[in-house]
């Protein structure tokens, strides 16, 4: 999926690294081995607010550069 995704240029945020340990979701994350835990659900929260506020930063000095460019 995020091999596709990468192909078509949309941005994937990878919980994995997160929820996961070794490639298996770890219990506590999912009650039924699909649906986050809220506890899983408030580490994709900060993980999305993360990439967010990074993207932000980035839009951000895009922006300056195009108000800031001698015209």
């Amino acid at each position: 999926m995020a091999e596709l995704c990468q192909e078509r240029g949309i941005e994937v945020l990878d919980l994995n690294p997160h929820v996961s340990l070794n490639g298996v979701r770890r219990v506590e994350m999912s009650d039924d081995g699909v649906h986050f835990t809220p506890r899983a659900n408030a580490v994709w929260i900060a993980a999305l607010r993360e990439k967010l506020s990074d993207q932000l930063f980035l839009d951000s000095g895009r922006l300056a550069k195009i108000l800031l460019a001698p015209s």
